[in-house]
């Protein structure tokens, strides 16, 4: 119910997610990942009849190397095997590994990250009964989830990946949405923690880029 004022710098709407223009060619700004915009958001902002399409599945990351031929990462770990393979059996099985442990810890996640920041401590009995039910999926993981969950949550990521992969291009491309956007670097504690909830939250992304949504609204 708010009327909101948009203070914009240049001509064009978007800030660092507006488009770029170069030589007819047009380009993403600096903000290029869509991997974040939740689809309950599209929907209850009415952007799918303003043109705004998610896609159905996750466009591969070339990763490239200073010496090698770089590595085609796919999201899937099934369509990923081949490829790092190529450089590690023991990391191809470690990846399928990986992916089946995110996407069990994905459920209890998202349903997290639906929510407000909870308060340190209980204001009520149904704030302590929704909190003790959080306790209860956690537990619901089964053993060995929970605990790996509970291990690897303060690691530094660099920690977690190498001592899962033994492919460097491999490690730092699984390990890079855990730092992007923040002033964390590799090393620094909890980052495994970031890697585990970006990856709840993922989703393939908006055709079109940031300037789609920016165009939709």
């Amino acid at each position: 119910g708010h009327k909101v004022t948009v203070l914009e710098r240049r001509a064009q709407a978007g800030g660092l997610s507006a488009r770029r223009a170069f030589g007819g060619f047009e380009v993403p700004g600096v903000r290029h990942d869509t991997s974040e915009i939740r689809p309950s958001l599209v929907e209850s902002l009415g952007l799918s009849s303003r043109g705004v399409t998610m896609l159905s599945d996750h466009v591969p990351i070339f990763a490239s190397e200073a010496r090698g031929n770089g590595l085609l990462f796919h999201f899937d770990g099934a369509r990923a095997k081949e490829e790092i393979a190529a450089r590690s059996k023991k990391d191809a099985d470690a990846y399928a590994a990986l992916r089946g442990l995110l996407s069990r810890l994905r459920p209890m996640l998202e349903a997290l990250t639906d929510k407000g920041a909870p308060p340190l401590l209980p204001r009520g009995f149904g704030e302590t009964i929704e909190m003790g039910l959080m306790g209860l999926k956690l537990r619901g993981l089964g053993r060995t989830d929970m605990i790996e969950f509970l291990r690897a949550a303060p690691m530094c990521v660099a920690d977690w990946m190498r001592e899962q992969f033994e492919t460097e291009v491999l490690s730092a491309t699984i390990a890079m949405p855990a730092v992007l956007g923040d002033f964390v670097g590799p090393w620094s504690p909890g980052t495994a923690a970031m890697l585990v909830l970006r990856d709840a939250v993922a989703v393939p992304g908006v055709k079109g880029g940031p300037a789609a949504v920016v165009d939709a609204l």
